[in-house]
């Protein structure tokens, strides 16, 4: 299977005659939920919102698409349809698709080469043989991860996406090597992989309600570069997605991400661990202050375990010894975490300067939106990753 993945690609304008708005969707999926969001693209490249919902899930919906459960995820893709027709009389087929890091697996593979005449200037198809053997490395790597586990059913990988972090000539950066002359070429590619099987049922889902795919990425990756134009200053830093039932982790050296991992534990996680030591239910222990401060023993228990894991998911990435000190946390979640278990695991590592903790903080406005309506009172601050989405794929709907 043959799937579209984002490459960097010029904005084509579109003719201001046009008679009529054309709208776009992207769609994001989540460990618990999928969420759209319609928008049309204005005349000075800003975005106006014309819709966005989700549809929850009652359980684990990625592991329900990658087992080809699509009789129990169905309902899910239906009802958000259903919830968008109230935005639009025509629904786009063509989203691009938002996917969490679970069931991918990335790498940062850079690559020395010695040229026969350096003389010659550098030509496109070099670049591309190089580029080349760049992903069958990177592939080779991750394909003896991925089948730790899934064993010999996995049968083939897939580029969901990759970047490229940085190219030298004879030791100097350069932006662009094609037409530079020089000894040795230096590449240094990021690449997201995931299983076909995993990649052909998230596409037979989405066809269930006729949608097919423009492009697919990992929203974190999304969140990384609309970061770069919410924040100028910083180039350097951790990205940290704190959802229902996953921790994602992401970081950034030079405005490129160039490592990420995940861990299966997320905030919902800490309610339920904290529910079962008095055996109540997470609902239940958010409606009652008094079993809230019962429960805070067992709430910096888990929270003391998530940061011992997330120290350790860190110190695991390959080829990255010194960390960003800079921490930013999505969607205001860094308040579910403890900051001091976290500061004292996080000693275990090198940074490049002492480590601190933020919210990644925007606007709508940040994100280029002039108008938003049918928010379905979902935060602000809760859309940042779909709004990402939004951002990264502006080029790929005016091709």
């Amino acid at each position: 299977m043959s799937l579209p993945f984002l490459k960097k690609a010029p904005i084509k304008k579109q003719a201001s005659s046009s008679p009529f708005v054309q709208e776009h969707l992207v769609l994001q999926l989540k460990n618990s939920s999928l969420q759209g969001l319609l928008y049309s693209v204005n005349e000075d490249d800003s975005f106006t919102i014309l819709g966005v919902d989700k549809s929850a899930y009652p359980e684990d919906l990625v592991l329900a698409i990658s087992s080809g459960n699509l009789d129990s995820s169905r309902h899910t893709i239906t009802s958000l349809k259903e919830k968008l027709n109230a935005f639009s009389e025509k629904i786009p087929s063509n989203p691009l698709v938002g996917i969490p890091l679970k069931n991918t697996l990335s790498r940062l593979m850079t690559v020395r080469y010695k040229r026969k005449d350096s003389k010659k200037k550098i030509t496109k198809k070099e670049i591309s043989n190089i580029v080349e053997n760049i992903l069958k490395k990177a592939e080779l790597e991750v394909k003896n991860e991925f089948k730790a586990l899934y064993g010999d059913t996995l049968e083939a990988l897939e580029v969901v996406q990759y970047t490229v972090a940085f190219t030298k000539i004879d030791g100097y950066i350069t932006k662009d090597l094609e037409g530079q002359r020089g000894s040795i070429i230096e590449i240094s590619i990021y690449v997201t992989y995931a299983p076909s099987f995993y990649l052909k049922n998230l596409v037979d889902f989405l066809s269930l309600e006729k949608f097919k795919p423009k492009a697919i990425t990992t929203t974190l990756y999304a969140v990384s570069k609309a970061f770069q134009d919410l924040n100028k200053e910083e180039e350097n830093y951790i990205l940290v997605n704190l959802d229902t039932h996953i921790t994602e982790i992401g970081v950034v050296f030079g405005n490129e991400l160039v490592a990420s991992t995940y861990f299966n534990l997320g905030y919902a996680d800490f309610l339920s661990y904290a529910g079962n030591a008095l055996e109540v239910s997470p609902k239940e222990l958010l409606k009652d202050e008094q079993l809230l401060q019962k429960a805070k023993p067992s709430l910096k228990e888990i929270q003391a375990f998530w940061a011992s894991y997330f120290t350790e998911k860190l110190s695991s990435l390959k080829g990255i010894k010194v960390l960003p000190g800079k921490i930013y946390f999505l969607e205001n979640n860094k308040d579910k975490i403890s900051s001091e278990a976290l500061f004292m695991s996080l000693e275990k590592l090198s940074f490049k300067s002492t480590p601190t903790i933020d919210v990644l903080n925007f606007s709508l406005k940040d994100l280029s939106v002039s108008e938003a309506s049918n928010l379905n009172k979902i935060p602000e601050q809760k859309l940042f990753g779909i709004l990402s989405l939004v951002h990264l794929g502006k080029s790929l709907f005016k091709e």
